[in-house]
């Protein structure tokens, strides 16, 4: 097992933790596992009411321990970054875990590629409660796309072919976090979605691992990260975004990005029951959708109940024939 061999940087693990008994030896097991250990291992307890505090305190001063007041999942990773004292910050949730060669593979790809802030990669989804997982993006695709590369030229284009890493496969500067303003504590949803498309208008090129090393845990009970079913935080956060990302070079592959995103949660508000919400969502933002998808969209909300027996209907046929390569919990946003 080596430790900062070869490396001219350090890396500080956070992860924010909330009634996880259950799970917490299990991620903490992941990172003392790795090949390359990282230099700092930070656990911010965000106000647990089980026995958390007491399975931290079993790995000693091995980790360094954090509790506040509940404050959310964003204040807890917050917490966690300005404790950290090195250079790198790597994300992992207390339910999840990683493979013993993720921060080695993940620190090589930014050790040949200096000037990369960010990196991200592919992971897999398992359902907490079966020993059954599925991975998340297609190697072979993922490789076709990179051509050659260990990086994507723009991130939002990345987004736009259906790739994406996830908040457990995410590695990036702390000074970068500090300069983009870290999570934002008024984003009670998709918060890591906030904040990495923040960090994107200045920072488009990325990393991505392409071998999945990472398992992102779905159906957890009382997980820091457990998703607030409104679905008005979505269009907040695409009002805020579209504002933003048109004061910045990069609005057209933006553009590119939402008429791909927008189309998938619409599409998962019609699986939630939400045909009201998709209307609206739909009319606000119509300048993103072409005009069949807003047509279709349209069609699906005049009669809801008909619309959610043909969903389900598909659902039944697309999972006993065994169409759905990934495993997907509709109720949950995992990008």
């Amino acid at each position: 097992m080596t430790r900062n061999k070869g490396l001219d940087f350090t890396i500080a693990v956070v992860i924010p933790a909330y009634n996880c008994q259950k799970h917490l030896s299990r991620s903490l097991d992941s990172v003392f596992a790795q090949t390359r250990l990282p230099d700092e291992i930070i656990v911010v307890d965000d106000g647990s009411t089980d026995k958390t505090s007491e399975i931290a305190a079993g790995f000693g001063d091995r980790i360094n321990y954090i509790y506040q007041e509940n404050a959310g999942a964003s204040a807890a990773r917050n917490a966690g970054i300005n404790a950290a004292k090195s250079k790198w910050i790597a994300f992992l949730d207390a339910d999840d875990e990683w493979l013993p060669e993720y921060l080695e593979s993940q620190l090589e790809i930014l050790t040949k590629n200096p000037e990369l802030v960010w990196t991200t990669g592919n992971y897999y989804t398992r359902f907490d409660s079966q020993d059954k997982y599925a991975q998340w993006n297609s190697t072979s695709k993922i490789t076709k796309l990179l051509k050659g590369r260990d990086y994507f030229e723009d991130f939002f284009l990345m987004l736009a072919n259906d790739i994406n890493g996830h908040t457990n496969t995410t590695i990036i500067r702390k000074d970068v976090l500090i300069e983009t303003g870290l999570f934002s504590l008024e984003q009670k949803k998709i918060e890591d979605l906030d904040l990495w498309w923040r960090v994107a208008y200045l920072n488009p090129r990325i990393g991505f691992l392409i071998k999945p090393l990472s398992f992102y845990y779905l159906g957890v009970n009382q997980s820091i990260t457990s998703n607030i079913s409104e679905p008005s935080f979505y269009s907040k956060l695409l009002l805020k975004h579209i504002n933003l990302a048109k004061k910045t070079e990069h609005y057209e592959s933006f553009r590119k990005f939402l008429a791909f995103r927008i189309s998938r949660w619409a599409r998962a508000m019609l699986f939630d029951q939400r045909c009201d919400y998709v209307r609206d969502f739909v009319s606000n933002f119509k300048e993103f959708l072409p005009l069949h998808k807003r047509i279709l969209f349209r069609l699906a909300t005049i009669n809801p109940n008909v619309t959610r027996k043909l969903m389900c209907a598909i659902s039944t046929v697309v999972r006993k024939l065994n169409l759905r390569k990934r495993i997907v919990q509709l109720r949950e946003d995992a990008s």
